[in-house]
């Protein structure tokens, strides 16, 4: 009885301290977690379908031999104005809403804050099945020499799985551009393999 007694004492403490250190190793799991977590960024919201769509050329005849010897745009449709719909294929219909000059105020560790550009860009499907967004991309270059502007994705709206059929949403991205660079932009809108990208060009408003 005497050694059980013993047995008994000398396990309390063990218990309890496997129990703090569980507890620390808690906390400071939620600690990281807290500090790595991505920020909670705005829903992209319902939309008309745009109306008075165009169906432009494509920027090029052979895109896939222009890919392979570097040319990033041939996959690309012809551009358009900022304000024209264009139909990239028989399902989609992208178009862009009017820019908005804001302060764009960065999260995540690898961005950066400063006078940004929000592009409300409108993804229409206009087919009859759900259109997957997995490939979305919007890109974004600014000044006479194309310079290619960083968004910011904690400050975008996050970008549904996809878009069911007859319907429309609108895509919020921010990106950081500076003012000087605003006269000419030019905004890339890819939805992936399933089509040719739409690139719209225009000015951007001033702060």
């Amino acid at each position: 009885m005497k050694m059980t007694r013993c047995a008994a004492v000398l396990v309390a403490p063990l218990v309890l301290l496997a129990a703090c250190a569980d507890s620390s190793d808690g906390a400071e799991a939620d600690a990281t977690a807290a500090v790595t977590a991505p920020p909670t960024q705005s829903t992209a919201q319902p939309a008309e379908i745009p109306t008075g769509v165009v169906t432009p050329e494509a920027a090029t005849s052979d895109p896939e031999t222009d890919l392979e010897e570097g040319d990033l745009a041939a996959d690309w449709l012809e551009p358009v104005e900022l304000t024209q719909p264009v139909a990239v294929n028989d399902d989609v219909t992208v178009g862009i809403g009017e820019l908005l000059s804001r302060r764009v105020e960065a999260v995540l560790p690898d961005e950066v804050s400063g006078d940004g550009v929000i592009v409300p860009v409108t993804v229409a499907n206009t087919g009859t099945d759900d259109l997957s967004l997995a490939g979305f991309v919007v890109t974004m270059s600014a000044g006479e020499g194309d310079a290619p502007v960083e968004q910011v994705v904690s400050a975008s709206d996050e970008v549904p799985t996809s878009i069911a059929p007859g319907q429309a949403m609108t895509i919020n991205a921010a990106f950081v551009v500076p003012q000087e660079l605003r006269g000419n932009v030019s905004i890339v809108v890819d939805l992936g393999a399933q089509s040719r990208a739409a690139v719209f060009q225009g000015a951007a408003p001033a702060a």
